[in-house]
């Protein structure tokens, strides 16, 4: 069975995105029937759609509504990964041309990724002393109470 060209499948997350639309990138690219701007452009999509789904989450995780969504900015790292597969089989094929192409697509996106740890760093920390001084606050309670 033929995996679906990129015009049939229409960019998505990266959740719903994989596997078969990646491996459907990688196959296409490496038989020579992508452009370097398509690959570029399909990837950003894919990408952007994860990136703002992740900010959303933590915009959520940050009002102390809900813990923290942690899968996104993993989910986001091996988007990234493959992207720079992507890169090195148009190395291959087109040499330095194609490559500064998708290398200038991939830094904004590590830098944007780079920041969004950090947040989720911070919200993280947060959650763990607000958690401890809870579970403080329940043990001097129950010591109270014996």
């Amino acid at each position: 069975v033929d995996s679906p060209s990129i015009e049939e499948e229409g960019p998505k997350t990266f959740r719903e995105g994989l596997p078969h639309c990646i491996e459907s990138i990688i196959e296409q690219t490496r038989k020579g029937l992508l452009s370097s701007a398509k690959v570029a452009s399909y990837c950003s999509q894919m990408a952007k759609n994860d990136l703002r789904a992740c900010e959303q989450q933590l915009k959520i995780a940050k009002s102390n509504k809900h813990e923290p969504y942690e899968d996104c900015v993993p989910g986001l790292y091996k988007i990234l990964t493959v992207v720079e597969s992507c890169t090195e089989v148009y190395w291959e094929r087109h040499q330095a041309r194609a490559n500064a192409a998708l290398k200038k697509v991939i830094r904004p996106w590590k830098e944007t990724l780079n920041g969004l740890q950090e947040e989720l760093k911070a919200v993280e920390k947060r959650y763990r002393k607000a958690k401890t001084e809870r579970d403080d606050l329940v043990r001097k309670l129950e010591s109270t109470f014996k």
